[in-house]
This record gives C-alpha cells, structure tokens and sequence, in this order.
C-alpha cells in the first residue's frame, strides 16, 4: 500500500471541525487557546469555595498515586488545568504509572488528562505508546494515543496511522477515527505530503 498525505486524501477522509481530536490537537499547536480558556476558567470558577478548595488540595499533593486518583475525578475546567500541570511538574514520578493505567482505562476523564501528559510531557513516550498499542482496551484511548503518534512520533508510523484510520472507518467508529485522521494531517505538516510505502 502506498500513501501520499495530500489535498486529496484529506477530501476522502474529512476532518470535522468539532472533534475531540480537533480541540485536543488545538491545545497541543496553539498555547494561546490554552491560556484563553484558563482565563475563561477563572472568570467562572476563581471564586468558587469547593474549586478553591479543590485546587488547593492538588497543588499541594505529592503522591504520585493520589495524583492518579485525581486524574479520574470529574471536575471544574479550572482545577482540572491544575492537576495537569501539577502531573507534569512531577512527570518521572508519574510516568510509570499512568503508562500502566492508559493500557486498560475506560473512563473518559483519565483519558483525557493521560493524553494532555503525553502530548506535553518532557520525555517523548511516542516509542513505548507505538509498542505497547495493542494492550490498549479503550478505543478512545487509541484514538488519543494515533493523535499523540502523529504530534510526537516519527514518519515511519505514517502507514501505521493509515491502517488504524482504515480500521476505524470500516469498524464505522467515526469519532474515533479523527485521532489518526488528525495525527496525519500532523504528519503532513511536519514531514510533507510524499509518497509512503507501508509494508
């Protein structure tokens, strides 16, 4: 199979404008939208007593584990820019465990939290999560992990981000779909459109 990241690959596979992969790839490219929202969240939540509370108990937890704990927990936009922030200060405290927990999450909210801690992390995880894909349960966390791929990873994972678009498609997991189709638009950017032979 080969595959050529151009205008008209990009018309048979359309990009929706309102995805999560979408808004996540957003927050990756462009820190400015990231800083615009926190500005939103203080105007909403600043003086709220519980999201005080609450993001004054995440700023001052240290333990990796609890921190996890966290990671799950539905919570205002504001404390939740917190907690991300606070995972990745304490990043070679944290890794090891949330690599083992993306493996078999379900739960949305983890998901999310775990793939800003990818896409924003010091250390490139691009290798381990390539590796370790197929223990993936979740396949929304897949879908994440191929957005991660496309930011982070090299080309030769291009007909590897083909594969699990073509995949997603026919499985018709459409949403899911966006996370590889947005890690190969990445891809383009970043290495251009020439052809690509997948084995």
């Amino acid at each position: 199979m080969e595959i050529r990241l151009n205008d008209e690959f990009f018309k048979k596979h359309a990009i929706k404008t309102d995805s999560v992969a979408r808004f996540e790839y957003s927050l990756f490219k462009m820190p400015e939208l990231v800083e615009e929202i926190d500005r939103q969240c203080v105007k909403r939540f600043g003086k709220d007593k519980k999201s005080i509370a609450m993001r004054s108990e995440i700023e001052q937890e240290s333990n990796p584990e609890a921190l996890l704990n966290w990671m799950r927990k539905p919570m205002d936009g504001l404390c939740q820019s917190v907690l991300q922030k606070r995972v990745l200060s304490l990043e070679s405290s944290m890794e090891s465990l949330i690599k083992e927990k993306s493996l078999s999450v379900m739960q949305n909210t983890f998901i999310e939290n775990a793939i800003n801690f990818f896409l924003n992390s010091k250390e490139n995880y691009s290798e381990w999560i390539y590796l370790h894909y197929p223990e993936v349960r979740s396949e929304y966390m897949k879908s994440m992990f191929c957005l991660v791929l496309g930011c982070r990873g090299n080309r030769e994972m291009i007909p590897f981000l083909a594969g699990e678009l073509e995949r997603m498609e026919i499985a018709r997991l459409l949403e899911y779909s966006q996370g590889p189709l947005m890690a190969l638009f990445e891809m383009r950017r970043r290495f251009g459109d020439e052809l690509v032979s997948a084995e």
